[in-house]
């Protein structure tokens, strides 16, 4: 559950981040980085995961 927290607190401060230096923002520029931060979070259990 913190894992889902964290993948979208960080979707969120990086579009903050981006509205404060006023670059352009689009939906799917969100949608992108909470897939990435899925698919990372998917490699991690792979990696832990005992033989």
């Amino acid at each position: 559950m913190s894992s889902i927290f964290s993948i979208l607190l960080s979707a969120v401060l990086a579009f903050l981040i981006g509205a404060y230096f006023e670059q352009p923002l689009h939906w799917y520029l969100f949608i992108l980085i909470i897939c990435i931060g899925f698919f990372i979070q998917l490699v991690i259990v792979i990696l832990r995961a005992p033989e």
